[in-house]
Order: C-alpha cells, then structure tokens, then sequence
C-alpha cells in the first residue's frame, strides 16, 4: 500500500468513525447496528437529518445535499457520499465560495 493509499485508509476510517458516532447522538443511539440501516429506518425523521447535516458541516466543513441522506441505504454508503462530497469541496477550493460572495 502506498503512502497515499494508507493516508487515504486513514482519513476513510476517521470519516467512518465521525458519522457513525453524528448517527448514534442525533439518532440517540447507544450501538449502531454492525450493517447500520438507512438513516430513517434507524428513527430519523426530517428534523434529524437538518440536525445531520447542521452537524456534519461543524465536525467536517462539509454542505451535504439532502439526497445523500434520503438515498443512501446504510450508514457505509452515507459516508462514501460525504466522502466523495469532501473531495469535490477540496477540488473546487476556497475559491469558489469566494467566486459567489462576490457576485
């Protein structure tokens, strides 16, 4: 494994780690299940995904659009979303939010 590729492994296991402990205190959950359900199979309801999405822009710096949190089927594929969201966000740079306060 590369330095980029276990750096990579790294960053994966700490995402996974952050939103799995956002579900269990937004979803006031003890254990999240091993195969973790969708978000709303879990008790969430709309109110709690804002509080998720609120929550994941304080602990990651990261806007995620409401359909990752409706369409994705378990807890893993959630962050896989986020994940890849995180990558466009650090693709575009502070720049592009500086493009759109300007206009």
């Amino acid at each position: 494994m590369s330095m980029d590729s276990s750096k990579y492994a790294r960053d994966s296991s700490k995402l996974n780690a952050t939103i799995a402990e956002l579900w269990k205190e937004i979803l006031q959950l003890e254990v999240l299940p091993a195969e973790a359900d969708s978000f709303f199979a879990l008790g969430g309801d709309s109110m709690s995904m804002v509080m998720l999405k609120i929550r994941i822009k304080e602990e990651l710096g990261i806007d995620i659009p409401d359909d990752a949190v409706l369409s994705a089927q378990t807890m893993h594929e959630f962050s896989k979303m986020v994940d890849a969201e995180s990558k466009v966000h650090r693709e575009l740079g502070d720049s592009s939010t500086d493009s759109i306060a300007e206009i």
